[in-house]
């Protein structure tokens, strides 16, 4: 492959000519170090010659079309015209080294092309130009674009990482099927068991007054199981990102609902629902039916431990954003124990709940980008409220 030089008269007392026959001698022998190993010239490479100060005595096409320069504009010209600021130091080490007979290691550096400013990667290589007599004489740069390997290098860690992610997640959903099946044995062993001993012992024979017996527990434990087993199955869609069905729905006639079918349960205890907040609560856009899922469970939970009344507080102060609270007149959850009421399967009373209800709760509240906390006695849900325009059919 011809190197061009093009002669200087008077520069560094070197006679050009006769350099750009030397250069064009080694450009056919040589070998660039780098760190993929030897790289072969060809015409996609720049091929670069540097005198002894630094200026630019031969520029080839590769160069042209890597730097966006003309020869008749770089040749003559230092060096620096074809490195960054910030490599400058670097490059100059490198420099130095060469005139010292030490190896350079090949240098991938990110670079602007001047013609129309696209970004490449370049792997620049530098070897020592020497005389007969082994003089160090000048420095031939071959550099090769290698924006198409970082590209490449990119992808396949984009790739790796999605891939990563996805076997992260099967691991996740995997453990998570785990737990719901062993939570779902553990909790139905109880009432199956039940409900076994007693058809056995009707299967016996016995009186009436024990039949309704067994029959009434058959009924219980039925009952019981069942209520695990609903309350397993809507974590189990929640966790996996059930989608919301929202709309706009009256959130303080919801909360009425659910308040008088507390007080039909138990007529002693009275249940308040009042609204506040610096804007009216209005007709938020949620989903109507996991909010009701989360005030039953609250309202359930605060039943069985309220003296004689339940507040519920409904408070609007952001458009974005609505608070309900659920407090009653009971002791309260056990003090450093507020966390652990969240967990599943976890009764701090032993009041007869199914160990899910708050767990529901906090899993419905922050699908919906909320939250579910317990402070100074009081249940507070926090929920994001979508607005009605980007709801398909929202009244």
């Amino acid at each position: 492959m011809e190197v061009t030089a093009w002669a200087t008269p008077g520069r560094d007392g070197l006679a050009l000519d006769a350099f750009g026959r030397d250069l064009t001698e080694i450009s056919r022998t040589r070998e660039v170090s780098s760190h993929r190993g030897a790289a072969v010239p060809s015409t996609d490479e720049a091929i670069v010659s540097i005198n002894l100060d630094g200026t630019i005595v031969s520029w080839n096409q590769g160069a042209e079309r890597m730097y966006g320069h003309a020869a008749s504009e770089a040749v003559g010209r230092h060096v620096y015209l074809i490195v960054d600021d910030h490599m400058r130091p670097k490059f100059a080490q490198a420099l130095e080294a060469l005139r010292r007979g030490e190896s350079v290691p090949c240098m991938e550096v990110p670079r602007r092309r001047r013609t129309h400013g696209s970004r490449i990667d370049m792997a620049p290589s530098l070897s020592p130009v020497a005389s007969a007599t082994g003089e160090f004489r000048a420095t031939l740069l071959v550099a090769r674009d290698v924006s198409s390997e970082r590209r490449l290098e990119s992808e396949l860690d984009e790739t790796l990482g999605a891939l990563q992610c996805a076997l992260e997640e099967s691991r996740a959903s995997e453990v998570a099927t785990r737990r719901f099946l062993d939570d779902a044995a553990h909790q139905l062993r109880a009432p199956i068991t039940g409900i076994q001993a007693c058809a056995e012992t009707l299967l016996r024979g016995i009186c009436t007054d024990d039949r309704e017996h067994l029959l009434s527990t058959v009924l219980r434990e039925t009952t019981r199981a069942s209520r695990v087993m609903t309350g397993l199955l809507t974590l189990a869609r929640v966790n996996q990102g059930q989608a919301l069905v929202r709309r706009a729905c009256d959130l303080v006639a919801l909360c009425h609902d659910e308040a008088e079918r507390i007080v039909r349960a138990e007529p002693k205890i009275r249940v308040s629902v009042t609204s506040s907040g610096d804007m009216p609560v209005g007709r938020p856009v949620l989903d109507p039916q996991a909010v009701g899922d989360i005030v039953a469970n609250l309202l359930d939970n605060a039943r069985r431990h309220a003296l004689s009344r339940i507040d519920i507080g409904v408070c609007r102060n952001h458009l974005d954003r609505i608070t309900v609270t659920v407090a009653d007149d009971g002791p309260g959850l056990p003090a450093g124990q507020a966390d652990a009421a969240f967990d599943r399967f976890v009764s701090l009373d032993g009041r007869g709940g199914s160990g899910l209800g708050l767990a529901i709760a906090r899993a419905l509240a922050r699908a919906h980008g909320g939250d579910l906390s317990y402070t100074d006695g009081v249940f507070v849900v926090s929920l994001t409220v979508e607005e009605a325009s980007a709801v398909v059919g929202a009244p």
